[in-house]
């Protein structure tokens, strides 16, 4: 805009002289005056002005995510494909598990023969065999007394010098040898029948737990070893496909929730508080409500915005990815005039002005007059300015490029 205004001001120029020219000749040889008809618009000072800034953002799912399975193994079969829409909990993969199986029932045989353990420490021994160890007992205690009665016999020999001294220590140490044996036996015999300690039967119950453990591990695995939905969605991407070995966390799928979309828009600090209170955004030509709004309370250190996100009414139309606006009003406190684009000439020194009608002596004659204008902003055809006009001026609005300052004009109309 800037450049198409600087363009002009050559062709303005030129144009301006050479009707200055031809009105001063006019003059000069007495000949018809020529008034030049113009379009005007009467301007008022306001105290502010109001423009519409639009922003740019992007249609997102409410929720997406990247499915993948939480341990290795091979695909055996994917359900769904591309483009298909999913239910809450459905089964959309399955990995194969026969070697977690044959695991897991190694573990559940193991877990038998420890119970089997357990309930015979709980129970004690049979007592046929605690009737045997009775049995022992009786034994060695007949041996043990035969022997004792051996060395006292040898003993009174000894003293009678009708054995010899090694028969004697053979007797004594058989004696002692069958005592020891005997004690053993009562020894085995008493643990038969106080039955097994509660610390053997404890670590036994442990050693099941255990294997219990191991077991709901491998229950776990082979649940993970399937993916389901997390929520109801579309199916946005597939990347493997059956028969491939997947490693722990590496994609299978990507899903995006189903008819639930929000809208993400970066904005400067200081339009935070209009674009938060938008009740609406354009999505393909079209009006969509706003819900509900976020924000995230922070500024961007390299952009130097705030982002907001708006969560959207149910909308079929919507698609994620889509481009969308949000229009917010940027208000300025400043004395100004609103100008059509038109009404607006080159000045001196890049600055800019407008020609204002001022009257003259003769009836629906004006002369022109320049006024220097500081231009705030422009928004389209509009011009807001700020300018020592006086308040109800009455301004050319069209064809400028064929006037200079001190022309007499009549209007064609007054807006």
């Amino acid at each position: 805009m800037w450049n198409y205004l600087y363009l002009t001001a050559t062709v303005v120029s030129l144009a301006a002289a050479s009707v200055g020219c031809n009105g001063n000749h006019s003059v000069a040889s007495g000949s018809t005056r020529s008034v030049l008809p113009v379009t005007t618009v009467r301007v008022k000072t306001q105290a502010k002005f109001s423009y519409p800034i639009i922003y740019y953002g992007r249609i997102q799912s409410v929720r997406s995510c990247s499915l993948s399975f939480e341990v290795p193994g091979r695909i055996v079969s994917l359900l769904l494909d591309e483009g298909e829409n999913i239910k809450a909990n459905q089964l959309m993969a399955r990995l194969d598990t026969s070697t977690l199986e044959a695991e897991k029932n190694k573990l559940a045989a193991s877990k038998k023969v420890e119970q089997s353990i357990l309930l015979r420490l709980e129970n004690g021994e049979r007592e046929e065999v605690i009737m045997a160890a009775r049995a022992m007992v009786m034994r060695r205690e007949a041996e043990t007394e035969r022997a004792i009665l051996d060395r006292n016999r040898i003993d009174k020999l000894r003293t009678q010098n009708a054995t010899t001294q090694t028969e004697y220590e053979e007797a004594l140490y058989g004696a002692k040898s069958l005592q020891a044996s005997l004690d053993a036996a009562k020894a085995r015999l008493m643990e038969l029948e106080s039955g097994t300690r509660e610390e053997d039967i404890e670590a036994q119950r442990n050693r099941i737990s255990e294997l219990d453990a191991q077991i709901a591990l491998f229950d776990v695995r082979i649940h993970k070893s399937t993916i389901v939905a997390p929520f109801t969605a579309h199916v946005m991407n597939r990347m493997v496909d059956e028969g491939t070995i997947v490693r722990e966390g590496e994609p299978v799928f990507t899903v995006s929730e189903f008819g639930q979309y929000e809208a993400r828009f970066s904005v400067p600090s200081n339009q935070y508080s209009e674009a938060r209170a938008a009740t609406s955004i354009r999505v393909g030509g079209n009006n969509v409500s706003i819900r509900d709004t976020r924000t995230i309370p922070m500024v961007s250190p390299e952009t130097r915005t705030v982002d907001i996100i708006f969560h959207l009414q149910h909308c079929e139309k919507l698609i994620e990815g889509q481009t969308c606006t949000l229009t917010v009003t940027e208000t300025v406190r400043t004395k100004c005039v609103e100008l059509p684009i038109s009404a607006i000439v080159p000045s001196l020194r890049g600055l800019w002005s407008c020609y204002r009608l001022e009257k003259s002596d003769e009836v629906n004659i004006f002369r022109i007059v320049r006024e220097e204008l500081t231009i705030n902003h422009i928004d389209g055809d509009r011009v807001f300015a700020e300018t020592s006009l006086p308040d109800d001026s009455i301004i050319v609005r069209d064809g400028v490029h064929k006037l200079v300052p001190g022309m007499l004009v009549h209007p064609k109309d007054d807006k």
